[in-house]
């Protein structure tokens, strides 16, 4: 059945590290189904193809496209029959002992485990990123998603290639992320339970397409991706910095510099305990939660040294599943002095793909367009300055060498 465009469905679905989002729009950003499944990737790859079939089950209607996103960088080695040869490498095993050249997330990670592995040589038949290995599923031709012809080093060159000394025919084209990826198959309606021929789209990872549904795309705009990885990533028109990784972003002409946040670990507890000490001495925070300072701490300090490079924010929105309690962000702004945006769709990822999407299919003349006409923000939080959590932030940051 051929839908018109006002009976437009898009099921948009993000593959994350430890829960899979997803959402039903309508043509005009009406959620129609919305949730979020955990995922246990001990047991991957068995687990996705099950949270297929569960989010297609659950579909009401009949729907006219999917979008698919997920971690990266995350590989899979399959042999000519599409079953992997090794077990997945998710985004957070890196390299033992390898040394890194060049730009590529991926052929570093691969060179390891090829010497680790020597047999992959005679079994493996192609490499897939872990959002394209979704695609592969549900029906489409091994290939990889290019955001932008500059985006390409960072994912693979020709010239890497040779210089790791891994077969060519390993890696599989590259095909334009504005571009439709396939539809479904015949073996994957089956499969997945799933009307056959719907087309099939990916954004790639995660992390770009949380970009463009966090309405990132000028510069001084930035989001905090607080879900498994947590990090804060800005929109700006330079290429490098002595303190944040830069790389291209989707849109021409622009680049997210990216800090990661340490994972809770040493220096939040550090400046907890510093916390815990001095609201003895010199200010009452006792009722405050320590672990929510703290962190609102370390993107103050994010930010300050954004502006020491020459690298400015001009507000902050909050993208990820650690952003939905809103009960402290108001103390967060005030700590980080900075605007935040609490978007009506958390799991930016998802308005993502939807809004790509809507720009393949040429609803939206540009990405950049259909961002603008449905990117909402539920609440705005503009930082009320105390000179109490001023003083504070200033006195740990001269205590402490984290911040």
């Amino acid at each position: 059945m051929i839908l018109s465009m006002d009976q437009e469905r898009i099921l948009c679905i993000d593959f994350g590290t430890t829960y899979c989002k997803y959402a039903l729009f309508s043509q005009n950003s009406d959620i129609l189904l919305q949730s979020e499944i955990p995922i246990d990737n001990t047991q991957a790859p068995s687990i996705w193809k099950e949270l297929l079939i569960a989010i297609f089950s659950q579909l009401p209607i009949q729907i006219s496209a999917i979008a698919i996103s997920g971690h990266g960088p995350t590989i899979l080695f399959l042999d000519s029959d599409g079953k992997l040869c090794l077990e997945p490498q998710f985004w957070y095993d890196l390299p033992e002992n390898f040394p890194i050249q060049g730009d590529s997330f991926y052929i570093p990670k691969i060179a390891s485990l090829v010497k680790k592995y020597p047999h992959l040589l005679q079994r493996v038949a192609f490499i897939l990123p872990f959002p394209e290995y979704i695609c592969y599923l549900l029906g489409a031709d091994p290939s990889v998603i290019l955001p932008r012809l500059a985006y390409q080093s960072y994912i693979w060159t020709d010239v890497e290639i040779q210089n790791y000394k891994l077969p060519r025919n390993w890696f599989p084209k590259f095909i334009p992320m504005t571009k439709s990826l396939a539809t479904v198959s015949s073996r994957a309606a089956n499969e997945y339970k799933i009307t056959r021929g719907i087309p099939l789209y990916c954004g790639g990872t995660d992390y770009l397409m949380s970009l463009l549904g966090s309405s990132c795309i000028k510069e001084g705009a930035a989001c905090n991706r607080a879900g498994t990885s947590d990090a804060i990533n800005i929109c700006t028109s330079k290429s490098k910095s002595s303190l944040f990784f830069h790389i291209p972003h989707i849109l021409e002409k622009l680049f997210s510099a990216a800090y990661f946040l340490p994972k809770g670990k040493e220096d939040i507890n550090t400046i907890t305990d510093y916390l815990r000490h001095i609201s003895r001495k010199k200010i009452s925070i006792a009722s405050l939660p320590l672990s929510i300072v703290a962190r609102s701490f370390m993107i103050r300090s994010v930010i300050l040294k954004a502006e020491e490079e020459g690298i400015r924010i001009q507000y902050l929105v909050l993208s990820g599943g650690k952003n939905k309690a809103a009960k402290f962000l108001q103390l967060q702004s005030n700590i980080i002095g900075t605007p935040l945006f609490l978007p009506y769709i958390v799991h930016t990822e998802l308005l993502g793909l939807f809004c790509l999407v809507r720009y393949i299919r040429g609803y939206d003349k540009s990405l950049t367009n259909s961002i603008k006409k449905f990117f909402r923000v539920r609440k705005y939080y503009q930082p009320q300055q105390k000179k109490s959590l001023d003083k504070l932030f200033q006195d740990a940051r001269q205590a402490l060498t984290c911040l």
